[in-house]
């Protein structure tokens, strides 16, 4: 029976490349042979179509999970990737409703929905969005692992304090624990305006400082843009680009861990 890893990316900033982390690390971590399902939590479903799925033809997705209607065995999809599978969503998920946490269990919906499917997978990874909502706390809770998505902004490592401080107490009010195991700094090479020079690395060791766990800078690139829009992955679609292989280096740090587990 495979033990899976499961890992949350997440911020409650938009625009950092979440999504983009989640489907191109999924596609590396597939490539190389490991069972994989990628979790779309984001209503707006980008996991899902940059993955090759159309999500506004979805009959069962993931607003089924969350409402508790439906098996997460009923929903999933095979991509036209070979070893990698997704748990679709489209812009439905936002009808499901919370009103409130007075325990744990609207908080664990996604918990025990992945059960039943965890040994069938090598790595689960969840999409969340942008918010400090439903979704995003569901993903937090299921993970093994969480890994922290950060742009070059200025803000970045504010933002990252922010997030901590904004989930620790509800984890805590739990009893569960906040695993954050790693940092993306993403477009780190934005050289648009001059301050901005080198700005990747001296967040890079901001965040290594802050969190005292790995931290990747990811280059911005064009590639990304065009394998989105073509629905596959940077590891299927242009493996030798600069960006996949940074994609594919992280992949590797995270089956070497599974790996010796």
């Amino acid at each position: 029976m495979r033990d899976s890893k499961i890992i949350t990316f997440a911020h409650y900033k938009g625009g950092t490349g979440k999504t983009t982390s989640c489907i191109n690390i999924a596609g590396a971590l597939a490539k190389e042979g490991h069972k994989v399902l990628v979790i779309d939590l984001d209503p707006q479903g980008n996991a899902t179509s940059g993955l090759g799925i159309n999500n506004q033809k979805l009959e069962t997705h993931m607003l089924h999970i969350m409402d508790r209607k439906e098996l997460m065995t009923s929903i999933i999809l095979k991509t036209n990737f070979e070893n990698l599978h997704i748990a679709p969503t489209n812009h439905n998920l936002s009808m499901a409703n919370i009103k409130t946490y007075d325990g744990k269990s609207e908080a664990l919906i996604l918990t025990n929905a992945i059960k039943e499917i965890k040994e069938y997978y090598d790595f689960i990874l969840i999409d969340t969005p942008p918010s400090h909502g439903h979704f995003i706390i569901n993903g937090l809770i299921a993970a093994d692992e969480i890994v922290m998505v950060l742009d070059v902004g200025v803000f970045s490592l504010e933002s990252l304090s922010i997030f901590n401080e904004s989930f620790f107490d509800f984890f805590k009010k739990l009893d569960l624990n906040l695993n954050i195991s790693m940092a993306l700094v993403t477009k780190s090479n934005d050289t648009s305006l001059p301050w901005k020079r080198n700005y990747g690395k001296e967040i890079q060791a901001d965040v290594e400082r802050y969190l005292n766990k790995p931290v990747f800078t990811l280059p911005y690139s064009e590639d990304i843009f065009i394998s989105q829009a073509a629905g596959k992955p940077l590891s299927h679609h242009n493996p030798k680009s600069k960006i996949a292989k940074k994609y594919k280096e992280i992949a590797k740090k995270l089956s070497v861990e599974i790996t010796a587990l």
